[in-house]
């Protein structure tokens, strides 16, 4: 009989931690693929409904907010990098070499994507790349 082995995972560091990745895999290259986010929308009715000061405070808020949680989400990173380290695993960053691949399979990931999005969605997206 044969049994399958797992050669490589694709996820975060926090996942590595959670799974005891260092029991399975020697090494870790950060990709910075992956990490924990979470976001917040409103009601665009709702939203329009407050007046500006209060529009200005919910931003204002909000940007304060995201501050701490990028902190937050670095330091998580961080920390479960040190317990893979720990735990025996080398850890290592992403060379120039594959840090170009992989912005070329994203590229094209995306460009395919893009084909069949409605224009609301291109526009997302050509936005964000400026």
């Amino acid at each position: 009989m044969i049994i399958p082995t797992l050669d490589a995972a694709l996820t975060s560091s926090q996942a590595g931690k959670y799974n005891k990745f260092w029991k399975t895999f020697k090494y870790f290259t950060k990709i910075k693929y992956a990490y924990p986010l979470h976001g917040t929308t409103i009601n665009f009715d709702y939203w329009n409904s407050m007046d500006k000061a209060q529009q200005k405070a919910m931003l204002k808020a909000a940007s304060e907010i995201e501050k701490i949680q990028w902190e937050a989400v670095r330091q998580v990173d961080e920390d479960s990098l040190s317990l893979l380290s720990k735990n025996g695993m080398k850890v290592a960053n992403l060379s120039a070499k594959l840090q170009k691949e992989l912005d070329v399979a994203a590229k094209d990931m995306l460009n395919q994507y893009l084909i069949d999005a409605t224009e609301d969605i291109r526009n997302i997206f050509i936005k964000y790349q400026k």
